[in-house]
């Protein structure tokens, strides 16, 4: 289990952008109830303002279940791929990083 629930950050003061949810549970049967427990946190957040719901899971889900589970997401990252910096995964995540926060790649 990773030791991080759950982060909400703001980009600017006043500004409110993306809540990001840390599910860090490995075993398969859970994933229902951890999908559900990122949902309820995504309702909360959109209702606080927040504009964008990640989800970083710790065990793999099949992402056809996950959108379904959740709906709020927008975008769902597996834990385990993202330590891997020349995985899709990790590449991905580092653009929608990037693209959040305004840093200039060069």
């Amino acid at each position: 289990m990773y030791g991080i629930k759950s982060i909400n950050y703001k980009v600017r003061e006043g500004h409110q952008s993306d809540w990001i949810e840390i599910k860090g549970g490995t075993d398969g049967a859970n994933a229902h109830n951890r999908l559900g427990e990122a949902e309820k946190s995504h309702q909360k957040a959109k209702d606080q303002g927040f504009r964008e719901c990640w989800t970083l899971l710790g065990g793999m889900v099949d992402a056809k279940l996950a959108a379904t589970e959740s709906p709020t997401t927008d975008e769902f990252f597996q834990i385990a791929l993202l330590n891997d910096d020349a995985s899709e995964e990790y590449q991905r995540f580092r653009e929608h990083i990037v693209a959040l926060v305004g840093i200039v790649d060069e």
